[in-house]
Formats: structure tokens, C-alpha cells, sequence
């Protein structure tokens, strides 16, 4: 990840100092000090996922596109943490990953995926359960052949989407910050 401005924000008046936000960080930006989260770490993923889960709204993200502009340096980043040192911050330790994918018979196979991805996701919320599309693990079979085989896919079927799956350890009391839609109607 690139160094760059904490654009997150702490409300100190209204935090509690519950620490829900430190456990779901994956960049390590804040810490409890004095019973109420502060910003410590010099860089941050923006992801907003320390505000989603804040049960007091004394989180706020500023800027969010920095999520989408450094999205692929900070993944290489947490497979060097997952490859050497254990830590899971692409999968958030998730118990279970569902490979979505299609023979070459198909005709519309990525729109297949995502609309099966869809109705998964909305079934897994359903349920209680936690889910996250990991787009990465697609773009990484792409690039590494052999992890398709390690997962038993056959060789002429293509992922297009990998979901992950489990019960959440923390409470996500609102969606994490979305870019505004670009709405077109006449």
C-alpha cells in the first residue's frame, strides 16, 4: 500500500472505545488509546469497513476513492502478509469460499456468475451469515493456472466470481462507502 493521507475521521465525543473498529481494519490505522479509537497508522485502505461496523456513527471516511485508485497494490501487500506471516486480510478469515463459475458451452457465462453471485450473497445475508466477493481470487486463477486445480475445477471451466462465506465475529451495522451511482434516464 502506498503511503498517503488517513482521510478517516473519529468522533471522540461519541466513541466508546469498543475496539470493533480495530478488529476489522485491515490496514492497522487505529488503535484505543485513553479508552477512545485514534487515528496511529500512517496509511489507510479507506475501505470504510471501521465505519460500518462503529455502533455509535463515530467513524466517517472521507475519501473512499482512494479505496478504488491503490485497491490492487494493497491486495499484493496482504498475500505477502498471508503467504509469510499468517495474517488474512483477503478472505477475513472466512471459513468457507464458493467458486462461481462456466463450461465453454455457455453463452452469457460472466452474466451467469454474477447474477448466481447475486442471489447467493442476498441468501447468505438471509441467513446470517457474513459475504464478500473477492475479486482478487478470480484475477489470481487467471494468472496462476495451478490454483484452479488445487480447488478441483476442471481445466475448461473459467471462475468468474469467488464468494466468501462465515458466520462475522462483528456486527456490521451499515454499508461500508460506496462511489455515487451515475444515474442516466430520459
Amino acid at each position: 500500500m502506498n503511503p498517503r493521507n488517513v482521510t478517516i475521521v473519529v468522533d471522540a465525543e461519541k466513541c466508546t472505545g469498543c475496539g470493533i473498529c480495530i478488529e476489522v481494519c485491515p490496514s492497522d490505522t487505529l488503535s484505543i488509546i485513553d479508552g477512545i479509537a485514534v487515528i496511529t497508522g500512517e496509511n489507510s485502505l479507506s475501505c470504510g469497513h471501521c465505519m460500518a461496523v462503529c455502533p455509535t456513527k463515530a467513524i466517517e471516511v472521507k475519501a473512499l476513492d482512494a479505496y478504488y485508485k491503490e485497491y490492487y497494490s494493497s491486495v499484493k501487500k496482504a498475500m505477502d502478509e498471508m503467504e509469510h506471516q499468517n495474517i488474512d486480510r483477503l478472505f477475513h478469515g472466512a471459513t468457507a469460499c464458493i467458486p462461481i463459475g462456466s463450461g465453454p458451452e455457455a453463452s452469457c457465462p460472466r452474466e451467469d456468475a454474477m447474477l448466481a453471485s447475486g442471489n447467493i450473497l442476498l441468501a447468505a445475508h438471509t441467513m446470517g451469515l457474513g459475504s464478500c466477493l473477492i475479486g482478487f481470487a478470480v484475477e489470481a486463477m487467471k494468472a496462476d493456472k495451478t490454483i484452479q486445480e488445487k480447488i478441483d475445477v476442471p481445466k475448461k471451466e473459467r471462475i468468474y466470481a469467488v464468494i466468501a462465506l462465515g458466520y462475522p465475529d462483528e456486527a456490521y451495522r451499515r454499508i461500508t462507502g460506496r462511489k455515487k451511482p451515475i444515474i442516466r434516464f430520459k
